[in-house]
């Protein structure tokens, strides 16, 4: 994994007794920065063992990290980020109440209607009624709008930063 090497003379930039030339940089900055390492023996499997559980914490440490949420206000985890990002702003096809619906492609018909108006049309029934196939088409419509506008900007982005 990181080639931890015990060598204990020599020129070499060694901390408690293990080789600092192949250890990326964040594995190096542990060794230096903890005293605690002093009292370990100088084996390269057990250092191997803890850069591994400290790669783990590190993973562990990023998923739970709190990010501010733009698509909702305030602070949510990355996971959640991720599902805001797939709703946009809709209003319900029944009764025209403000709603969330789902970017990706979404066939139910909970997604054009609000909880209330789910009760009375949801995709358990045989027939839909035609303003969610309305919606639905709006909706779809909407977002290719969006997409492609997202698309310009990146592509105008892209070409002034290889201009310069």
């Amino acid at each position: 994994m990181y080639k931890v090497r015990a060598i204990n003379f020599g020129w070499y930039h060694r901390k408690h007794g293990i080789l600092l030339e192949n250890l990326p940089e964040g594995k190096k900055n542990l060794l230096l920065e903890n005293k605690y390492f002093k009292f370990l023996d100088p084996n390269p499997q057990l250092y191997e063992i803890i850069f591994k559980v400290e790669d783990d914490y590190n993973l562990i440490k990023t998923i739970n990290k709190i990010y501010p949420n733009y698509y909702k206000g305030g602070f949510s985890t990355y996971k959640q980020i991720l599902k805001d990002f797939l709703l946009l702003d809709w209003k319900c096809a029944i009764c025209e109440a403000d709603i969330k619906c789902k970017m990706n492609p979404v066939k139910n018909v909970e997604n054009y209607v609000c909880e209330k108006c789910s009760e009375s049309h949801n995709s358990t029934n045989k027939s839909i009624d035609q303003r969610i196939i309305d919606s639905s088409i709006k909706f779809i419509n909407h977002c290719k709008k969006v997409l492609k506008k997202e698309q310009k900007e990146f592509i105008k982005y892209a070409r002034e930063s290889s201009k310069s």
